[in-house]
């Protein structure tokens, strides 16, 4: 990922908030995905030279186990952080899974080029 935001021309700041939204989003794709064994990302440049990164599983929400321990205090904040990361988040819940879809606009934008895709990849 962070490579491939590097060849788009994100600075180094643009970097490491997109890849730290993108990691929330997989973090939380793992821990509530009741059920699901697959999680896909989807990397891509729109027309307006902002980056679309889809995060996508296939269970069912689900509370982690952790969270209801009172100790966990410290849990719950990565949809926030995801907002402050990037210009837009948007949460889809379907019958076989979420996605998590990321917006940001590179401030050297001039460098991408429209419709520049890397494939996502199945980790299973």
């Amino acid at each position: 990922m962070a490579a491939w935001l590097r060849r788009a021309g994100a600075s180094d700041e643009e970097v490491g908030d997109v890849v730290l939204a993108c990691d929330e989003a997989c973090t939380n794709a793992v821990e509530h995905a009741d059920g699901g064994r697959e999680l896909v990302v989807g990397r891509r440049v729109l027309p307006d030279g902002v980056i679309r990164l889809t995060v996508r599983d296939f269970g069912r929400w689900s509370v982690p186990k952790a969270a209801s321990d009172p100790s966990a205090h410290a849990r719950g904040r990565g949809i926030a952080l995801m907002r402050q990361l990037v210009d837009n988040v948007t949460i889809r819940r379907y019958r076989n899974g979420t996605e998590v879809v990321l917006y940001r606009r590179l401030e050297n934008a001039g460098r991408l080029h429209a419709g520049h895709r890397v494939a996502g990849r199945a980790l299973h």
